[in-house]
């Protein structure tokens, strides 16, 4: 359990250094404890929770009860042709997750 621990602080340090030296360690400790909702994941949406997540907030939640279309895949980050079928915001939360 301690090595996963430190596995997991140590690439959440590296994946986020470039944001820490922008922003200063302050600012990373403050977005880390922040809890933040995105309602739609549209062709807006999409892409906020995605800056979000690559930001360094570790707490999001996706609301949206949308499914992706086909016509979503020009201008929606989650919309694939294999998320076609699916709900909005199982793409947006896999997507989220594979980036953190």
């Amino acid at each position: 359990m301690e090595n996963s621990f430190f596995l997991y602080y140590f690439c959440s340090r590296m994946i986020f250094s470039r944001t820490e030296l922008l922003l200063g360690t302050a600012v990373m400790e403050k977005l880390v404890t922040k809890r933040v909702i995105v309602f739609g994941v549209g062709g807006v949406g999409s892409w906020c929770a995605e800056v979000l997540v690559r930001s360094g907030i570790h707490h999001l939640t996706i609301v949206d009860c949308d499914i992706v279309a086909a016509s979503n895949i020009n201008r929606q980050l989650m919309a694939t042709t294999e998320t076609s079928p699916l709900s909005s915001d199982v793409p947006s939360r896999d997507l989220c997750c594979r980036m953190s």
